[in-house]
């Protein structure tokens, strides 16, 4: 279960505490906001396992982006880019993937950047829905940079890797 009930009452902690970020993250989605914010609140201070703090780091960049405090929103993509390396789980790339609404946020562009080649590294040679997914990071990037050709090259590369790795309405 999201709620993470179920974790609760088997006693696993740690699941429990990891399930709680997304939770967090589908009440974004869903415009639970206060709801958001109690769930990620009560995981200050705690010593959270690297992946957990990924995921809690990725919810706290949709909160402040649907509460309107942009500004923070690259600090906390950076902080779990720096976790999201030294993790090194392919899964968490894609859970963590960029939403199109941070191109343009105050601070963000070098952070996006980093982001898309660091998820095409983690991506590998092979043709995966990440790659298109950080190339499509970096088609946005050359487009808040004005290079609306770079873009439009970025975007094909984009749709071709998914076309090789199974189409994806993200592309």
């Amino acid at each position: 279960r999201l709620d993470g009930a179920g974790f609760a009452a088997a006693g696993n902690t740690p699941d429990e505490l990891h399930a709680r970020p997304y939770r967090a993250t589908l009440a974004i989605a869903t415009g639970r906001i206060a709801e958001a914010e109690r769930a990620l609140a009560s995981m200050e201070g705690l010593d959270l396992p690297r992946a957990t703090r990924i995921v809690l780091l990725n919810a706290r960049a949709w909160l402040a982006i649907d509460t309107g405090r942009l500004a923070s929103v690259a600090g906390f993509v950076d902080g779990m880019l720096d976790l999201l390396v030294a993790e090194g789980r392919l899964d968490l790339w894609y859970h963590t993937s960029t939403p199109i609404r941070m191109p343009g946020l105050p601070g963000i562009a070098r952070t996006l950047e980093r982001h898309a080649a660091l998820q095409l590294a983690a991506a590998g040679d092979e043709p995966a829905l990440l790659r298109a997914l950080a190339l499509l990071v970096q088609s946005w990037c050359a487009l808040w940079r004005g290079d609306l050709r770079e873009c439009l090259a970025l975007r094909e590369r984009a749709r071709e890797e998914a076309d090789w790795s199974g189409s994806t309405g993200a592309v």
